[in-house]
């Protein structure tokens, strides 16, 4: 498989040809989204087009309709450039984000498309991402992204979709904060893990009829309703919400918050931040890789996961084995160092 790569860079101007980061010359790249879109539609046989985005705000809604990457093997990625990447943190206006009105900020009638590592802002009654148009067989993808309303939040949602048949459709890593509906989805299928879902005044996620979906790994605080379900559930597990979601949903291995603060799992989600906190109930009550192979092997970060557990939401704690932070039993006793004299 090849991999074609691209370049959107909001300093440039229209008229490049994607092919460089570079803001001048003819291989400077697209100056937004909608550009790199419309240039790039057409695959070759076992392909892929990667569009690596650059800059800080692109304020041009994109429609993904019309392209040949048209198999799980022939797809687009849509990924925020090195040093653009989404945080746990909250919204970094001088890194790329794409941000739309009232309507779709992104709308997906292609296939197969990822989004890796994106600040996604609708605004208004607009949604995040939409997806509309597909086919019966699909691909779609979306990690480490952080979505949040950027102005005038009347009902907007972070992913849309009200009407098409999606194949299991699989959300990573990402954040839903302070949207009207973090997800409004129905038929399909949906795989939803280590994600973190809050002040959303509606609800964290709703399924309508035709939907079905597993749940794990993931944080719900602070939402009209946690999880709004006319669908079937397939799995919620290893969740940590304030609802209860072992009660709704006849499970056994759901959290709710440490002394029902959030103030002891994460630090500041009143504010966007979702740096995960030792010594709370989301440390290590996850489910990890090696048992579920859906749950994905790095964080919103990069930080590894691996083995039976992991934490729960977006952020792994590091270890001290990894360079990160030390883990809940040494931070919490107190430490004598002995040494002999040579």
């Amino acid at each position: 498989m090849a991999e074609i790569l691209r370049y959107v860079n909001t300093a440039s101007t229209a008229g490049g040809d994607g092919t460089t980061n570079g803001t001048a010359g003819a291989t400077r790249a697209y100056a937004t989204l909608a550009e790199a879109e419309a240039n790039e539609q057409a695959a070759f046989s076992g392909d892929y087009l990667k569009i690596l985005c650059d800059g800080s705000t692109n304020d041009t809604v994109v429609s993904f309709n019309g392209s040949t990457f048209a198999s799980a093997a022939d797809y687009i990625q849509v990924e925020a450039n090195t040093g653009n990447e989404a945080l746990k943190t909250g919204i970094d206006a001088s890194r790329y984000q794409i941000t739309g009105a009232d309507t779709a900020t992104i709308d997906v009638l292609d296939d197969n498309i990822r989004f890796v590592n994106l600040q996604i802002t609708p605004s208004g009654s607009g949604w995040g991402i939409g997806l509309n148009t597909l086919s019966a067989s699909n691909d779609i993808r979306v990690s480490g992204c952080y979505f949040t309303f950027i102005t005038s939040m009347s009902t907007a949602r972070g992913i849309l979709n009200s009407t098409e048949d999606v194949d299991d459709m699989i959300i990573e890593n990402c954040v839903f904060f302070d949207l009207y509906d973090g997800i409004l989805v129905g038929a399909g299928s949906y795989l939803f893990y280590n994600n973190d879902v809050f002040d959303c005044t509606s609800d964290g996620i709703e399924f309508d009829l035709g939907s079905t979906y597993t749940i794990k790994n993931s944080n719900f605080g602070n939402n009209g309703t946690d999880i709004d379900s006319a669908g079937t559930a397939t799995a919620v597990q290893y969740n940590c919400a304030d609802d209860d979601l072992d009660t709704i949903f006849s499970e056994s291995t759901n959290q709710q918050p440490l002394s029902s603060s959030w103030g002891n799992e994460k630090t500041a989600v009143t504010t966007g931040d979702f740096t995960a906190i030792a010594g709370g109930n989301i440390e290590g009550n996850g489910v990890g890789p090696s048992t579920d192979s859906t749950v994905p092997t790095t964080d919103i970060d990069g930080t590894t996961r691996s083995g039976t557990t992991c934490d729960i939401g977006c952020d792994e704690i590091a270890g001290a084995a990894s360079g990160g932070d030390f883990p809940a039993w040494l931070k919490n006793k107190s430490v004598k160092f002995h040494y002999t004299r040579r």
